[in-house]
């Protein structure tokens, strides 16, 4: 599988490594002093910064797809839950 398909499988998914992956998420805004009700809000921006390379960490052309296919995953999902605070895919 190619390094896309991987991510954009993985990160938006409901297996055990997305499940986590949001549980550290969450965690790295709480310890942020963010309210965790900002955990969305915040991952979909930056992956939008990742997305259209706007962000200070540099990205090749190549990945740019790949990044803007997980926000839009990440953003189709919780625009049917209503956009709250809730797991990762699972509300």
């Amino acid at each position: 599988m190619s390094r896309h398909d991987v991510a954009t499988g993985v990160f938006p998914g409901a297996g055990i490594l997305a499940r986590e992956t949001w549980v550290c998420w969450r965690a790295a805004v709480e310890h942020a002093s963010l309210p965790s009700a900002a955990a969305r809000y915040v991952l979909l921006a930056l992956l939008l910064q990742f997305a259209t390379n706007s962000t200070e960490y540099a990205h090749s052309d190549r990945v740019r797809p790949m990044w803007t296919e997980i926000a839009r995953r990440y953003a189709r999902e919780w625009a049917r839950q209503g956009f709250g605070e809730g797991a990762a895919t699972g509300g």
